[in-house]
């Protein structure tokens, strides 16, 4: 179950709720789908979603096999969803952004996933009841709702082709372009641009299902090769034609959301 935190931060964060009119989330995500001048729909949605949650790197934000309470709006930081295996393997199967809407399954069943901060992240969640009656009053909402749930299957098939079909290399391409491309807000990337992707060789491994030291091999190669270079938490995207030629073959070229 999320939890609210306390202390310094928590002063600031933990139990606050910020004002959806002053929220970034208003222009990007689920919440772009209300008129903001549609003030009956706005306070609508002001009186739906409970206080934000901050959360610090590492932190769980639900497990796998958590009744599922709330649905959840990133409003910063990085999340990673992830399947646990019983044997304490892990399949990150996204690494989520500010704006992404996550943690989606039936009130009142067992998570299939969990959701981990990747660097400090702030969250605001919805009770999934009053999600689902949001939707049901605000058309606009709910036709934003199945938008992005469309844009999460298209992703989990070009993963899945990607994981299946893409050679080592083409599987890390995908992925850091991926990133790259919703870290910088834009769909063609400049040469010589340089993003924020503060992931380790070791989540890397867990999100492409290879070895960490694989990982750095990969991440070697494209570094001599000056297509791309990751290093202390920043992608330097040094040829993006280059980069968008190993996403386009391993199948996995995702788009903003």
């Amino acid at each position: 179950m999320p939890r609210e935190r306390s202390g310094s931060r928590g002063d600031r964060f933990g139990g606050f709720r910020g004002r959806c009119a002053d929220c970034v989330l208003r222009r990007r995500g689920l919440c772009r789908g209300v008129d903001e001048e549609d003030a009956e729909a706005s306070s609508a949605l002001e009186a739906a979603h409970a206080a934000w949650r901050v959360y610090d790197p590492g932190d769980v934000i639900y497990a796998q096999g958590d009744i599922s309470t709330h649905a959840f709006n990133l409003i910063s930081g990085w999340v990673a969803v992830h399947r646990d295996m019983p044997d304490g393997r892990r399949q990150i199967t996204r690494f989520l952004q500010a704006g992404a809407l996550f943690g989606i399954e039936p009130a009142g069943e067992p998570l299939g996933h969990a959701a981990t901060a990747v660097t400090g992240a702030v969250v605001c969640p919805i009770p999934t009841l009053k999600l689902d009656d949001l939707r049901r009053r605000l058309p606009s909402l709910n036709e934003r709702f199945i938008e992005l749930l469309e844009q999460d299957y298209r992703h989990a098939l070009e993963t899945l082709t990607t994981l299946g079909q893409g050679t080592a290399k083409e599987r890390i391409g995908s992925l850091l372009r991926e990133l790259a491309v919703r870290a910088a807000g834009a769909e063609m990337l400049a040469a010589g641009a340089v993003v924020r992707v503060p992931l380790t060789q070791r989540l890397l491994a867990e999100a492409t299902g290879l070895t960490a030291i694989h990982v750095n091999r990969v991440l070697r190669q494209l570094r001599e090769e000056l297509v791309v270079e990751l290093r202390d938490g920043t992608l330097a995207v040094n040829d993006p034609r280059r980069l968008d030629a190993l996403a386009d073959r391993g199948g996995g070229r995702v788009g903003l959301a």
